[in-house]
């Protein structure tokens, strides 16, 4: 690292950063490392200041996929005077992602246009955003995506895939007896039993959510029709065979489903889920435990 001799006020700001270890700064000339607070090193995984002042040039601290990007932003804070900050995923050797918010600002050291750039530690608020955003997605009870967590994954997977994809509407039936028989912690074993039979069969790249109460959703896309309607059948012979153990006895559970398969004429999720929703009816009025695929006029049932 290159020896500067700085005014005093500078030293004064740099002073104050010392006493910082989340925040981080750096000073550098088109890159070649003029100064490095002792809350630098942490934040890209090294063991000390000395150890990072060996390097040439700080460029060797950015991801490659970010090099065009940090010249772009040493440009613009040279011409203009500053930038945005932004937020960077910083993946240390050896060491937990680090989340760090980085800007950029143009000084002047003896007449030479130089680069601060300020680097703050925001892991800790990042990952409590994502535990926030994790707990409002969530199903508390069975631990799946909810109606939240099932939308914008689905919309992308549907914008890419437009035709033969598929939606499930899926109702637990006669929940509400099971709870009004035998109480809520029944029901509530029979919604997790449901999930666990359901996961055993839906692909990794399928969308499942609850919806509310007793009612799921599973989108499928690029399956094809006769692929969703299979798919669908699994899961209503699968649990229509299976049981949930009470007291010694065991509890036998059905499912009614509606199935819609997008097309040429649907290719939009809230037709998706209306058309599956009209089956799901048509499956319940049959008098449950059956199939229906939207467009026919059969029911599938044991």
């Amino acid at each position: 690292m290159t020896h500067f001799d700085f005014s005093d006020d500078v030293q004064a700001i740099l002073g104050a950063f010392e006493r910082f270890s989340h925040v981080g700064l750096q000073i550098h000339d088109n890159f070649k490392p003029i100064y490095i607070s002792k809350g630098m090193p942490n934040h890209y995984g090294f063991e000390s200041r000395e150890e990072l002042s060996e390097l040439v040039s700080v460029f060797d601290l950015v991801p490659p996929n970010l090099h065009d990007l940090a010249i772009e932003r040493n440009r613009i804070a040279l011409t203009v005077g500053y930038t945005d900050s932004i937020l960077i995923r910083n993946r240390r050797p050896s060491q937990p992602v680090l989340w760090t918010k980085v800007q950029d600002t143009a000084i002047s050291l003896n007449d030479r246009p130089m680069t601060l750039t300020l680097v703050q530690d925001v892991t800790a608020d990042k990952e409590r955003e994502h535990y926030l955003n994790s707990l409002a997605s969530t199903d508390a009870l069975t631990g799946i995506g909810n109606r939240r967590k099932f939308h914008a994954p689905a919309h992308e997977l549907l914008n890419n895939s437009p035709h033969d994809s598929a939606v499930l509407i899926i109702d637990i039936d006669n929940l509400k007896a099971f709870n009004d028989q035998h109480g809520h912690e029944v029901g509530d074993t029979v919604l997790r039993h449901f999930c666990a039979v359901a996961a055993e069969n839906i692909r990794p790249t399928d969308v499942f959510a609850r919806f509310g109460g007793d009612e799921f959703a599973i989108f499928a896309p690029a399956i094809g029709r006769q692929r969703a309607a299979a798919l669908a059948e699994a899961i209503r012979h699968a649990m229509a065979t299976s049981s949930v153990a009470l007291k010694g006895e065991a509890l036998t559970v059905t499912v009614s489903i509606g199935l819609a398969v997008s097309d040429a004429s649907t290719v939009k999720m809230h037709d998706l889920l209306k058309q599956a929703d009209q089956a799901l009816y048509r499956s319940k009025a049959k008098g449950r435990n059956s199939l229906t695929v939207q467009g026919t006029r059969s029911a599938i049932d044991d």
